[in-house]
């Protein structure tokens, strides 16, 4: 059997299709195959609907008995977030010590002055992307030198500004008296692990008390049928203000806001819309993962419910270190 991180089985929810599954997911749908909560129902609009439904029958032990429709999972695509972006096709690990199913995940942030050229010319912005990321090979700028002291934040940012921005025409980075406030160009997060939740990790009576508390969070939020119907379009949340606003006046012109007039758009304005979507969005991901862990906790998922021809089948490619340390046991 074959071990994945959340990240591969994320990708596989994103791509698996389930034959039959409704083009509108309505209320009794939900209740009788998602989870049963009138309320939960108003936070999702269809997309998370139909993502949740792949969760939990790619959690289930019945999936066996869903038809799930082939759809190769694509390659990873570069976001153009960070450095050191992986690319490439999505693996699986036939080894649970594997050394990259464990590393998590280490990179630098592409800095804000190149991020904020996307909003206006997005080839401009390609080809900075491309430059910094040579720049940083050039000058041997790696994260075990970051993580060993050899370079820092401060002195990143000094280059940047000194080197970097003025040949390319750029803002600098903000240069703080504190180090604590410093730009932070170095994420790191903790090793996602392979895709499992262990019955002693979920605790039931806290997971019906936390998804009390989002929904009332959600009902102080949305004060509002307007507000409501806007939430449905959380990912604008991630638009530059121009965009997400542009996007916003076209939906209500397409009906597709309810009784949502523009001027209710205009007069409440692109920052507090955009607040408010934001807050909408992280409320949302927290119910997503609330309910993805109890998915895996009420059918007791198990490292091993994936066998290697069903990913295989899904254009998932073993990972090369599992496979060389296996055929060198051989």
């Amino acid at each position: 059997m074959a071990y994945i991180t959340n990240y591969a089985y994320n990708h596989l929810i994103e791509h698996i299709k389930i034959k039959d599954t409704p083009s509108f997911i309505d209320k009794a749908f939900f209740r009788k195959n998602i989870y049963d909560n009138d309320y939960l129902y108003h936070i999702f609009n269809q997309l998370d609907l139909e993502r949740l439904f792949k969760d939990k029958v790619l959690s289930s032990n019945n999936k066996d008995n869903y038809w799930l429709v082939y759809k190769e999972v694509p390659d990873n695509i570069d976001r153009e977030k960070y450095i050191y972006e992986k690319q490439g096709s999505v693996k699986y690990h036939n080894d649970d010590s594997c050394k990259s199913l464990n590393s998590g995940f280490k990179d630098f942030f592409i800095p804000e002055p190149i991020q904020r050229v996307k909003e206006d010319d997005k080839a401009r912005h390609k080809k900075l992307v491309k430059h910094i990321r040579v720049w940083f090979l050039e000058n041997n700028y790696t994260v075990d030198r970051y993580l060993n002291d050899d370079i820092s934040d401060k002195l990143l940012t000094r280059e940047f500004n000194k080197n970097f921005a003025p040949q390319f025409g750029l803002d600098k980075i903000v240069v703080s008296q504190s180090e604590k406030n410093q730009f932070k160009w170095y994420e790191e997060k903790k090793p996602s692990g392979s895709q499992y939740l262990s019955n002693a990790c979920f605790d039931y009576d806290k997971f019906i008390i936390d998804m009390s508390d989002l929904l009332k969070k959600r009902y102080d939020l949305c004060t509002g049928y307007a507000w409501e119907s806007i939430s449905k379009h959380d990912y604008l949340s991630e638009k530059p203000y121009e965009e997400m606003i542009n996007i916003l006046f076209k939906k209500q012109e397409e009906n597709k806001l309810g009784q949502v007039k523009r001027e209710f758009i205009t007069n409440i304005g692109k920052v507090r819309i955009k607040n408010f979507l934001v807050k909408h969005r992280e409320l949302k991901k927290k119910a997503v993962e609330n309910l993805s862990d109890y998915f895996k906790w009420s059918y007791n998922f198990k490292q091993d419910s994936f066998s290697h021809v069903f990913l295989e089948d899904f254009n998932l490619e073993p990972c090369m270190m599992c496979h060389n340390k296996v055929f060198e046991l051989q």
